[in-house]
């Protein structure tokens, strides 16, 4: 085991994070694809991960716990940048992080 992991057993693990952190991983698993640069750009509430097919970004309401995903291209990305929308996800204005 690693110095920076937290044993699931912890009681200081972060349920939410443990919650979106695993529907992250259970999404790319569901369409196939695999990480490239996980967690690339996160926060409290969300996780931002580059695929092999695009970048998942996966979020959590923390009022009901309910977690939602977005995909969006490498190419849809570029052409976002191009005109500086700087999305993280499919919507406007989701960066989290992103230089």
């Amino acid at each position: 085991m690693t110095d920076n992991v937290i044993p699931f057993a912890d009681p200081n693990r972060d349920p939410v994070l443990d919650k979106l952190h695993q529907a992250h991983e259970d999404e790319a698993a569901r369409l196939g694809v695999e990480f490239t640069h996980f967690g690339f750009a996160s926060d409290e509430n969300g996780i931002c991960s580059k695929t092999t097919k695009g970048i998942l970004d996966s979020s959590i309401n923390l009022n009901t716990m309910k977690v939602s995903h977005s995909w969006i291209s490498y190419e849809e990305r570029a052409a976002a940048k191009n005109n500086k929308k700087g999305t993280c996800g499919n919507a406007p204005g989701k960066v989290r992080g992103i230089a």
